[in-house]
């Protein structure tokens, strides 16, 4: 017959202390009134940057245009090699590839004209007659 062992318990979490923790202050804020920051400058004068020596023209664009010249170097070498492995191996991935090119909102225009409401009646009527009797005058197709 197996003793059965005491179960361990955890220790209690220590009391998180007012100033030493994360949590946000539940002190009020006072809000920025006009009288309150009537003294401060701004932070820099209307239409100048923030940073002045900033980022240089064209960093950003020559790291993505180096990384799009490599991209398209591996692909004239495998692109179709790799192409025809994934239609043969993976179809379910080859067919999500070709679904993410294509548009997802295609713009289009339809005009649609009112069609009449179509009513049994005993008595065979032309097209206009019947337009005429049983459509509402805005209705009436031309």
């Amino acid at each position: 017959m197996k003793k059965s062992r005491p179960k361990a318990t955890k220790p209690a979490k220590p009391k998180a202390k007012r100033n030493g923790d994360l949590t946000p202050s539940t002190r009020p804020k006072k809000p920025y009134t006009k009288e309150r920051v009537a003294g401060l400058k701004p932070a820099w004068e209307s239409g100048q940057s923030g940073n002045p020596a900033g980022r240089p023209l064209g960093a950003r664009s020559k790291l993505n245009e180096t990384f799009l010249e490599a991209v398209l170097a591996t692909w004239q070498r495998h692109g179709d090699a790799a192409l025809e492995w994934l239609a043969v191996n993976e179809r379910a991935r080859f067919v999500e590839m070709v679904a993410m090119l294509v548009p997802k909102q295609v713009k289009s225009e339809i005009e649609m004209t009112p069609k009449p409401r179509y009513w049994i009646s005993d008595s065979p009527h032309t097209p206009e007659e019947w337009a005429a009797k049983f459509c509402e005058p805005d209705e009436l197709v031309k």
